[in-house]
């Protein structure tokens, strides 16, 4: 059993805590500055689903309950939506237009006669007899916005909305869509992998690989090369042949990971690393 003596702890710690405020404040390696805000600073409930910056720099934050959050660096500001449900995705045009898909709400932000962010519904579609569902994932992609629920995709191309029923063949069970390399793909637990080509959905080479199969992520690997994230595995897949090889970490750290929990998402890294 090992004892120390309180006031030799308390000491320790604030010797740790004035090492670590002076390396902050000296800063000289380049390294991020981090800061933590709380529910309480930023006003709504602790659950975020996404993040995106608009081309001043302002941040803005899908919430859980409070539509969407503004933070300007000095203050933060509630964008409500009308339905008052989750923020689930959130992305930007070529124009720098912020784009959010909600829980049967979609629709973008502009400036009202203030200047201050509003947000602007573009769901005209009947809603007692229609019900846009979760808007996992919105994309800015070929001049135009997708927003994407497991059933329905929504496109927008600035004037008018269009419907794609990805569903309606069978019950296909989608979550989630992917575009990586140009390519725009839908993954299905019952068909595998899929591809929306000319706003069709087809199914992609040997896509047939992945069914039963949660796909989480697909990062780019090269040209033509993806990594394919799922709950039972990590995949290399090419993109033009359909060839699927198991992927290979030389740390083991996929299997530790996939062991104790499940890697819902992923991101290539700047420096040619995966997060």
């Amino acid at each position: 059993m090992f004892c120390i003596d309180m006031k030799a702890f308390k000491l320790i710690l604030l010797l740790i805590s004035c090492s670590i405020t002076l390396f902050g404040q000296l800063n000289k390696l380049g390294n991020p500055l981090l800061r933590n805000f709380t529910p309480e600073e930023y006003g709504a409930v602790e659950q975020n689903w996404c993040a995106i910056q608009d081309n001043r720099g302002v941040m803005y934050f899908g919430n859980s309950e409070n539509g969407i959050l503004e933070y300007d660096g000095e203050k933060w500001r509630k964008i409500p939506i009308p339905n008052n449900s989750q923020v689930l995705s959130l992305a930007k045009d070529d124009k720098g237009t912020i784009y959010a898909g909600a829980i049967g709400e979609f629709g973008y932000l502009e400036p009202d006669v203030q200047g201050s962010m509003k947000f602007v519904s573009l769901n005209t579609f009947n809603k007692d007899s229609f019900k846009i569902a979760n808007i996992y994932k919105t994309y800015f992609y070929n001049n135009k916005i997708y927003f994407c629920s497991p059933k329905y995709i929504i496109v927008y191309d600035k004037k008018k909305t269009k419907l794609i029923n990805i569903d309606k063949q069978s019950v296909c069970s989608n979550l989630l869509s992917f575009i990586v390399n140009n390519q725009f793909y839908i993954g299905s637990f019952v068909k595998g992998l899929r591809e929306m080509v000319n706003d069709s959905v087809v199914e992609a080479p040997n896509g047939a690989f992945f069914e039963k199969k949660d796909i989480w992520f697909i990062l780019p690997n090269g040209s033509d090369r993806v990594i394919v994230g799922t709950g039972e595995g990590f995949y290399n897949y090419n993109q033009l042949t359909g060839e699927v090889k198991p992927f290979v970490d030389k740390s083991n750290l996929i299997n530790k990971v996939l062991g104790e929990s499940i890697a819902y998402s992923a991101l290539a890294l700047p420096s040619g690393s995966f997060g």
